[in-house]
């Protein structure tokens, strides 16, 4: 450039660009005319614009968005807002306009991400569907929603990078970065691409996935299980073969996978079954290696690690490796070094009332896992231990003496421990005429256990 300046120079002098402010008015230009518009379609009445901004500002969470007086204010805010949205009215606002009376109502679209979906406290506020949503939606995630997201590990391309761009630090300064966490701007995504069509997500990928895996990969569980649900609402409308082109799915599992292992309490309860769901669509020698990492990360790392008074944690892996055992089949059979020893681990110590949930949780997986390897020839050589544990929980929990809800808690536990004696006995004959026998013999209690 300055050897340019330097020729054209010498013959004319440059003159700075002419902006739209130093334009002269022309003493002979037109007055603009009275749009014929507004008199068809007139401005939003203020007195609109003021009813949102009012049912805006009763969204506004407290300190503690889950208490039952903050319930019943948004609700009747959600309501009322639902009203708003098909009114004649609604159609004269901006997008802009629309969005700033509209953010609100979906930041407030939990379940919270400590709760397990199925529980009465994670129901979600019923949010107003807007006309056009799927178009507001794309509008929120342009916009307000995409200013403070950017992940190392994504292409402007939204391709998976080898190595993160900025550096081997890079991830380092994501971190530190925490302008994106505004209390629920995870329900916000969540709420827009469920409003979003398979193609659509599929051609605003870029507006979803770096938002999704920066919460993925912050250093706090909880957010990391935010993420997960988040990636939950939209993973399923992707093709399976877009994510393996462009590299995702192995991104992602590589977060989820590292997630499992870390086994918080409360658990993340979102991150497990989106793990399953990529997994599944993988194909060959990676699908077997991804359920491996999955056994090993999920259930093994748990068992060896959690602490034995961490019941909540104890209670969530014996779920999720009944989840495995079913989609694993007879496969399972190689990890039963692992999972029946510490099945059966915590099943002997004393059944106070807070630990019931963890006899039900591990007996039921127990139960799957023997009804699975029905026919391989596997559980004979477990029989021993299996008996002499489950006929220990049977005499404990049976003279505990347990009231109220623990009394229906542990009258399961109970029927369990019959079912578990049935399957054995029916994968393993022999043991009605030895082990059985000697039960009955031993104390009238077993009577009905071997019965």
């Amino acid at each position: 450039m300055a050897i340019i300046d330097e020729v054209t120079g010498s013959h004319t002098r440059r003159q700075p660009p002419v902006t739209i402010e130093e334009l002269p008015d022309s003493p002979c230009e037109a007055q603009p005319q009275p749009s014929t518009e507004s008199a068809t379609a007139p401005p939003p009445d203020s007195s609109f614009a003021a009813q949102l901004k009012a049912i805006a500002s009763r969204l506004v969470p407290p300190d503690d968005p889950s208490g039952p007086a903050f319930q019943r204010t948004a609700a009747a805010a959600l309501r009322e807002l639902a009203t708003a949205v098909t009114s004649p009215e609604w159609d004269k606002l901006s997008r802009e306009d629309q969005s700033a009376a509209f953010l609100p109502a979906i930041l407030l679209n939990f379940p919270s991400p400590l709760s397990p979906p199925s529980s009465p406290s994670s129901q979600p506020l019923v949010i107003p569907t807007p006309p056009d949503a799927s178009s507001l939606a794309l509008h929120l995630l342009q916009h307000p929603l995409r200013t403070t997201f950017s992940h190392p590990h994504l292409s402007a391309g939204t391709r998976a990078r080898s190595r993160p761009h900025g550096g081997p630090n890079a991830m380092d300064d994501l971190h530190d970065d925490s302008a994106w966490k505004t209390p629920g701007v995870d329900n916000a995504l969540a709420w827009c691409a469920s409003q979003l069509s398979a193609s659509e997500v599929e051609r605003h990928l870029s507006l979803l996935l770096p938002p999704t895996l920066t919460m993925m990969d912050d250093w706090q569980p909880m957010w990391r299980d935010r993420g997960a649900r988040v990636l939950a609402s939209w993973i399923d409308k992707v093709d399976p073969e877009e994510l393996r082109r462009r590299g995702l799915d192995t991104l992602l599992l590589k977060s989820l996978t590292h997630t499992l292992s870390l086994h918080n309490d409360p658990p993340l309860y979102h991150v497990f079954p989106v793990t399953l769901s990529i997994a599944e669509h993988l194909e060959g020698e990676r699908k077997a290696l991804a359920y491996a990492d999955i056994v090993d990360r999920a259930l093994v790392v748990g068992w060896t690690y959690a602490s034995s008074s961490a019941v909540t944690v104890l209670v969530d892996i014996a779920q999720n490796a009944e989840a495995l055992i079913g989609v694993l089949g007879a496969g399972v059979a190689r990890w039963l070094k692992s999972i029946v020893p510490s099945l059966l681990a915590p099943l002997q110590h004393e059944p106070t009332p807070n630990r019931l949930g963890l006899y039900a949780a591990n007996l039921s997986t127990l139960l799957a896992l023997l009804k699975t390897l029905r026919g391989a020839g596997r559980v004979d050589r477990w029989r021993g231990r299996i008996l002499d544990v489950v006929a220990r929980v049977w005499v404990q929990v049976g003279k505990y003496g347990y009231s109220g809800k623990e009394k229906a808690t542990a009258d399961d536990v109970l029927g369990l421990t019959r079912d578990v004696y049935a399957e054995v006995a029916a994968q393993c004959p022999s043991v009605k005429t030895h082990e059985f026998a000697q039960l009955r013999a031993l104390d009238s209690c077993f009577v009905p256990l071997v019965a």
